[in-house]
């Protein structure tokens, strides 16, 4: 009889800490949940963004030169279209970048792999060299990994 009298006159002080002590668990649950589904939306937007754009080169056939490994730009320079679509790929890929850096986005496996591979075709290359000094150095040192510094060096 005792115990319960003591619990009736110390229940405030003890279901206050219980109280909060679950508010808090409750909250970072709730906080856990909505990161995963953030991270699921923007997976689905870089996705939706980059299907965008690489639609481009499929309902523009003039842009195939850009993925053509023997472009001889002295010849043939990289045309305004050829520029504005590889500006618009670097731009993806620098919001990739910085989504995946702020940990709101998992990259997917053969990411850094892919950009360089990109970055080191002729067309891409020459407007990257333009670009490069626009862009954050953390995206710079990324996308220059590997093989990418070494075309970039061999230019020089």
């Amino acid at each position: 009889m005792e115990v319960i009298l003591w619990l009736l006159s110390h229940s405030q002080s003890i279901l206050e800490p219980v109280g909060i002590l679950g508010g808090l668990v409750y909250t970072g649950i709730t906080l856990r949940q909505e990161s995963k589904a953030r991270r699921v939306a923007n997976i689905i937007t870089i996705t939706t963004q980059h299907r965008d754009i690489w639609k481009e080169l499929y309902d523009r056939p003039e842009l195939g030169r850009v993925l053509n490994p023997s472009v001889n730009l002295k010849k043939h320079p990289a045309t305004p279209a050829e520029y504005l679509f590889v500006r618009f790929v670097i731009l993806h890929l620098s919001s990739v970048f910085r989504a995946s850096k702020a940990d709101e986005l998992l990259q997917p496996a053969g990411t850094v792999q892919d950009v360089r591979e990109f970055i080191s075709l002729p067309i891409p290359h020459a407007i990257w060299l333009e670009l490069r000094d626009l862009q954050d150095n953390d995206f710079v040192k990324w996308v220059e990994g590997g093989e990418v510094a070494v075309a970039r060096r061999r230019d020089r």
